[in-house]
This record gives C-alpha cells, sequence and structure tokens, in this order.
C-alpha cells in the first residue's frame, strides 16, 4: 500500500490553548502568538503522524473520544496536537489582511478579527468536527461487528447519509463540489429542507416526510421546480434509487416514531428510550451502510492527495500534500477503514470511548485498566447486594490453597 511505503506527516502549531469568548462567540485560543511580538511567546510547530498507524496509534480516534461537554478534555487534545484547522497555518497558507476581498490595514484587520495572531478556532466548529469522527467510528465498528446494535447502526449512519455536511452549502453555484452519488443525495435532500423549512433543526419525521411529498410531487408532475439535468441524473442511477426507497420503507412503517428523532445543532440523533429498528430498515442498512461510509469519506478526502517532490540532489520522491491536521486525520480514516484494523468500543457502559488493540490483545474489551476495574467492583456491589452474607475472597494469593 503506497501509505506504507511513504508514510505521511503534518507539521502543525501547537501551543496552550484556553477558551475564552469574543464577540460573542466561544473561540479555543493559543496564549501564544504568530508572529510574536516584544514579550509574546512564539507559536511552535510540531510534526504528527509519522507513521501512528503502523504503531496502532490513531489521532482520528483520540479526537472522537473527546469528551465535548469538559473543556480539560477539549484543551488536552489541542494542547498536543493543535487544532484541526489551525487559523495561524490558514494565515502563512493566505498571508496579508482581507476583508471580503478587498486588502485593508493591519489595525482594521484587527478590528474585525481581534484573535487574528493567536491560533484560533471556534469551539463549535470544533465540535463538529468530533462528532463528524464518532460518526465514522460507530458506522465503521459496526459495519465490522459479528453482532450489530441496529439502533446503534441508524443513530449515525442516517446523520451521515443526510446531514453531514448541512452547514455547508447557500444551495447557489458558489457550492463546493460533489464528487459521490452519496453527497449528491443528500445535497438534493438539504435543499428540500432548505426550501420547505428554511433548514431549521427539526425532528428526523417532520424532514423525511417533507422530503418525501417533495419527490413523489415530482413523480407524479406535481413539482417541476427541483428537475435539473443534475437531478435527472441522479437518479436515473441505481444507488441513488435505492437510498430513496431506504427512507421511503422509513417513512412507510416507522414514520410514527420518526417524528420523537431530535435533529440537533450538531447533526446528532436523539432518539425516544423505547425506539426501535423495523427488519424493513435493518435490511437496508445492511447493504446500503458500506457504500453511505466509503462516499462519505472519498468526499471529505477530496482535497488530500499525492504530490511528487524533487530534491536538492535531484532525486524524485513522493510525499503527502497536507496542510492540516484534520487532512492527516482524514487520511487516517482511509487508513483504518481500507485495512483490517480492529476498532473496539470499551465495554465499560460509562465509558464507551473507541481504542484499537494491539495484535494478540483482540479479546481485549476494555480501554483501560481503570475501566475494567470499574466494572469489576460494580459487579462485586451486585453480588454483595444480592447476598450480602456471601463468602469473600481475600485479596492476592491468600484464597489459594496450599498443597
Amino acid at each position: 500500500m503506497v501509505l506504507s511505503d511513504i508514510g505521511f506527516w503534518v507539521d502543525n502549531y501547537v501551543g496552550t490553548y484556553q477558551i475564552e469568548e469574543c464577540k460573542g462567540t466561544q473561540y479555543i485560543v493559543s496564549k501564544e502568538f504568530h508572529p510574536a511580538r516584544g514579550e509574546e511567546k512564539e507559536l511552535k510547530q510540531k510534526r504528527l503522524f509519522m507513521d501512528l498507524f503502523k504503531n496502532n496509534e490513531y489521532i482520528l480516534v483520540k479526537l472522537a473520544n473527546v469528551d465535548i461537554d469538559d473543556e480539560a478534555s477539549i484543551l488536552a487534545f489541542c494542547n498536543e496536537y493543535g487544532l484541526p484547522y489551525s487559523s495561524a497555518k490558514i494565515s502563512d497558507e493566505q498571508p496579508g489582511y482581507y476583508i471580503m476581498g478587498l486588502d485593508v490595514d493591519e489595525h482594521t484587520y484587527a478590528g474585525w478579527y481581534p484573535l487574528y495572531r493567536q491560533d484560533s478556532m471556534q469551539v463549535y466548529e470544533f465540535k463538529r468536527h468530533v462528532f463528524s469522527a464518532r460518526r465514522i467510528l460507530n458506522v465503521k465498528n459496526e459495519i465490522q461487528s459479528p453482532d450489530k446494535n441496529y439502533i446503534n447502526l441508524f443513530k449515525y449512519l442516517l446523520p451521515m447519509l443526510l446531514y453531514e455536511r448541512r452547514n455547508f452549502y447557500d444551495f447557489d453555484s458558489d457550492d463546493p463540489e460533489r464528487i459521490t452519488d452519496t453527497m449528491e443525495f443528500q445535497y438534493y435532500y438539504l435543499s428540500v429542507l432548505n426550501k420547505r423549512t428554511g433548514g431549521k433543526p427539526s425532528s428526523f419525521g417532520k424532514d423525511l416526510w417533507s422530503f418525501i411529498i417533495e419527490v413523489q410531487s415530482i413523480e407524479r408532475k406535481k413539482n417541476k421546480v427541483y428537475i435539473t439535468d443534475e437531478l435527472r441524473d441522479l437518479f436515473q442511477r441505481r444507488y441513488p434509487n435505492d437510498l430513496y426507497r431506504f427512507l421511503f420503507d422509513i417513512a412507510r412503517y416507522d414514520i410514527d416514531q420518526m417524528m420523537q428523532v431530535e435533529v440537533d445543532e450538531f447533526a446528532e440523533f436523539q432518539l425516544p428510550t423505547d425506539f426501535y429498528i423495523s427488519d424493513e430498515t435493518k435490511k437496508h442498512m445492511d447493504v446500503l451502510a458500506s457504500r453511505i461510509l466509503s462516499d462519505n469519506i472519498s468526499e471529505l478526502l477530496q482535497k488530500v492527495h499525492p504530490k511528487m517532490t524533487v530534491g536538492e540532489d535531484g532525486n524524485i520522491s513522493s510525499q503527502w500534500d497536507l496542510k492540516y491536521l484534520n487532512e492527516g486525520i482524514l487520511l487516517e480514516t482511509l487508513v483504518m477503514t481500507s485495512s483490517e484494523t480492529r476498532l473496539k468500543k470499551c465495554a465499560n457502559p460509562t465509558c464507551g470511548k473507541f481504542f484499537t488493540p494491539n495484535p494478540g490483545r483482540y479479546d481485549k474489551i476494555y480501554c483501560s485498566h481503570a475501566c475494567g476495574s470499574i466494572v469489576a467492583k460494580r459487579r462485586q456491589r451486585l453480588r454483595d447486594k444480592e447476598d450480602p452474607n456471601r463468602e469473600r475472597m481475600e485479596p492476592g494469593f491468600k484464597n489459594r490453597k496450599s498443597d
């Protein structure tokens, strides 16, 4: 595999970060500056990845395991790896001071972007990357599991299919190009929601019903607004029609409970406690899940590519053209999903973090010794409650019988 031959790395800015508010928005902000002036500390670069995947380590997994409700967890990741899209690197790639395409002086620019000399990223955007990583790992985990949890697969697969790029589009000619059938289908789905509801978060059932009505109206020639060459070409292919049949059957068999499924600002599904999956929906997911996952990853990777370089000695070599941490994470995603990497979810129900067991330890079910100890103590308390007078085992080797 080409990755094993040439490896990859990213030189990312990594500082000491804190969360602060700027103009009413929460940001992750470095204490260091780039470029530093006077007594300020300079932001440093750190080389990341360097074939971590060969050692069964993935920054993708670290990102997915971040606790978004814990500032310390967010900052711990950033202090170790930097920001998924470093504003300092963006400034290096796009030098100068521009506001809406106009060249301005530094003082004016600083009034618009007070954090412009620090490495920064909106907290919301960072959390969005965490949720995207979780969706990828959860779907991969369920696809490869011999005992699928269909409710969990549904919870992560449907947002990946329908909402992954919800905030990317204005539904005009400047929208990012879609290169896969899954994202073309998602674009059409989101365009219908934008037309009917303004794209505001709603229940999945309402969104689904709006989409089904729109498509059926077109089929019956009651609505010609969205019949474009692009749309006509999309539905002439089998796979997009399979996706529509998938959604149609969900509406057909489960629309009442889908009305109770809330879609939050991060495109996460909030399922009711008594949620269930019909057999028809399970069959569709068995057939479509792998294609949805692979198309999603392919779409994310469209700007990540290898390049040829000529060294000072005149020799030609190859390397990956990666500028940002997130591009390296996407390449890790390609490595993990296209290989036989074992991915597991911690069996401690209060943890649920992902981990990749080392070869020879594939029977490992806990991400850490601490989680295994927590579960063991929990089971012991349950046994004590059921039989308070039971015989206790002494610690260490004292309970072993002597020869």
